[in-house]
């Protein structure tokens, strides 16, 4: 399992322009850690043969056409 330090997660604090008090910073520690070891848990996973997945909704993009407006 990743192990965070409350010192990596106030640098990741200080780049993203946070301000975190120390019990804050240790929730948010443990909290990443939790994320990190549920991802290295997918990873385990037998993948091998499955398609990936790029769209779930079969939404498409709409786009307008490209259209130059002549205001004289």
């Amino acid at each position: 399992m990743t192990n965070i330090s409350t010192d990596d997660v106030q640098h990741l604090a200080q780049l993203s322009s946070l301000q975190l008090e120390d019990g804050e910073a240790e929730a948010l520690r443990v909290d990443l850690e939790n994320i990190l070891g549920y991802i290295e848990q997918l990873s385990e996973l037998n993948t091998e043969g499955v398609e990936p997945t790029y769209q779930v909704t079969d939404l498409q993009n709409v786009w307008r056409d490209d259209v130059v407006d002549d205001y004289d």
